[in-house]
């Protein structure tokens, strides 16, 4: 039997208006062409399409539809807990007050009716992750009752519950639609169990996991099924190569 393989492209969401926290439409038209032209050039015979609860995963339901039509395939999209990590926890006011303390802020939580964890403005968003990322895997934050290394977890519970699905196809591209800050979580651990010299978890941030992910840009996770269906899978990001992801 021929080796199968389901490839996983965990994305962070399309870019979004930082006013109103919105998908931008040249966002979702970013998505649908760079979907396109993967799965064009990618081989792939087979396809499943996974969201995040989350405002904008929710927003990128209808870009990811479109390039169902576009490739003629039919595919519906599911919407999965796990790629948004622990948000739903999070104390958006508490957060964002000991943040202001710890890097120098004054900004207020937003009051607009979108929901209590949404950051403020996008340079509060990435001095925010860069600090949780470095500083908070191993211990909890005012306002975020869990660790990141708790956060990042749910995301490598959805690669090994892919993993434990029988292949669509011999080829099978999974789109995962997730939020910066839980994939970089996540990404810490791996680089973590590839570095087991490294003992102190604050010696890594997210300049050693490719910076801080972009829009519609995340890590590739290539899960390889042999002729007994063992499933196997590595990692690559940026500078990041052939890093082995547990599946236990």
């Amino acid at each position: 039997m021929a080796t199968r393989t389901t490839t996983i492209l965990l994305l962070r969401h399309p870019e979004k208006d930082p006013a109103t926290g919105n998908l931008k439409g040249s966002g979702k038209n970013t998505l649908h062409d760079f979907l396109t032209t993967l799965w064009r050039i990618g081989g792939f015979d087979s396809l499943k399409l996974l969201v995040s609860p989350l405002p904008r995963g929710q927003q990128s339901i209808s870009v990811l539809e479109r390039f169902t039509r576009t490739i003629v395939i039919t595919c519906t999209v599911s919407t999965s807990p796990l790629l948004q990590g622990l948000a739903d926890r999070i104390d958006g006011e508490a957060m964002i007050a000991e943040l202001n303390q710890q890097l120098g802020t004054a900004v207020t939580a937003v009051t607009d009716g979108r929901p209590k964890y949404e950051p403020p403005s996008a340079d509060f968003e990435k001095q925010g992750n860069h600090l949780l990322i470095k500083e908070y895997y191993d211990q909890e934050f005012p306002g975020c009752p869990f660790t990141r290394r708790e956060h990042g977890a749910q995301i490598g519970e959805m690669v090994r519950t892919v993993a434990r699905e029988e292949p669509i196809g011999e080829k099978t591209l999974v789109v995962a639609i997730s939020h910066s800050g839980v994939v970089e979580d996540w990404l810490k651990t791996v680089y973590l169990e590839n570095h087991p010299n490294i003992t102190d978890a604050t010696k890594v941030g997210a300049k050693e996991l490719g910076g801080l992910l972009g829009f519609c840009e995340g890590p590739m996770i290539t899960i390889t099924y042999d002729s007994d269906g063992e499933a196997s899978a590595i990692l690559d990001r940026r500078h990041l190569r052939g890093l082995k992801v547990s599946l236990d």
